[in-house]
């Protein structure tokens, strides 16, 4: 199957521009964002604090996984993340390019394009499933069980952005259009079963869903271009591709479907 047409979304200039460079006839959408590098707003900054409050993250449970771990900065970036607009702005390809043919794409970047927070703190346990983050913790005493919806909750900006990306999301299913998340995180690779659990959540189980790594567990080294060009779904819309190169991609399963520098601060025990 190769894409007809594809729009990218991600608020890194660079990886704009590589796939520009790469894939010219992609539709490109730049996120904004307040700073090129990972922002670092510690837990007790007034901004966190306000963030927490007026996101109702007070008793979040992967909020207080990070707190267990210790992690007391965060990569919270006000101003980024996909809004409204860029929603318009799907709106009007999908509706140029309605006549292109039935196999159409939209690649997403996680980090502070899906999220409005650099890097997401998860074990490097690739198959273990949030059911047993307690269990790695040692069980501490009081603590409830982190889910991939809280994780979605904290990432995404509480509960009305991350229904506003669901209802999209659907939206985007209801048309048949192949959704792929495209990162340099390292987490589809470390974390793997937990954030694929994260995407399927986020996607509500639509099959027709793919996540590629292009950071720097790839041979891409974090050039998106390169790694959109090597995968032969996109052989008309970048110059031609070759093989599945060495990005690490999955396609979301049956079982899936049921259960930028700073990326993944992964949790070590």
């Amino acid at each position: 199957m190769a894409f007809q047409a594809a729009i990218f979304m991600d608020n890194s200039n660079r990886c704009i521009n590589d796939v520009r460079a790469y894939c010219p006839t992609i539709e490109l959408v730049q996120i904004p964002e307040s700073m090129a590098g990972a922002p670092n707003v510690p837990i007790n900054d007034l901004l966190m604090r306000q963030y927490i409050a007026t996101a109702h993250l007070e008793h979040n449970s992967y909020l207080r996984f990070m707190n267990i771990v210790g992690i007391n900065d965060h990569g919270y970036d006000p101003i980024s993340g996909i809004r409204e607009p860029h929603i318009e702005a799907f709106d009007r390809w999908e509706a140029a390019t309605r006549e292109s043919g039935p196999n159409r794409a939209l690649i997403l970047d996680w980090d502070r394009t899906i999220t409005i927070i650099e890097g997401v703190v998860l074990p490097r346990v690739p198959n273990m499933a949030f059911s047993q983050i307690l269990q790695y913790l040692g069980n501490p005493p009081g603590v409830l069980p982190v889910t991939a919806v809280d994780t979605l909750m904290f990432m995404c900006g509480g509960g009305e952005r991350l229904n506003m990306l669901v209802r999209w999301l659907s939206r985007v299913a209801e048309l048949g259009i192949h959704i792929m998340i495209l990162t340099n995180s390292p987490a589809p690779v470390q974390s793997a079963r937990m954030y694929y659990e994260l995407i399927s959540t986020l996607v509500q189980g639509y099959p027709n869903c793919s996540i590629m790594h292009s950071g720097q567990l790839s041979l891409y080294g974090g050039n998106k271009g390169a790694a959109l060009r090597a995968d032969r779904r996109f052989a008309e819309l970048c110059g031609g591709g070759g093989g599945w190169g060495g990005g690490y991609r999955k396609r979301m399963s049956r079982r899936n479907r049921n259960n930028k520098k700073r990326k993944t601060r992964s949790v070590r025990k």
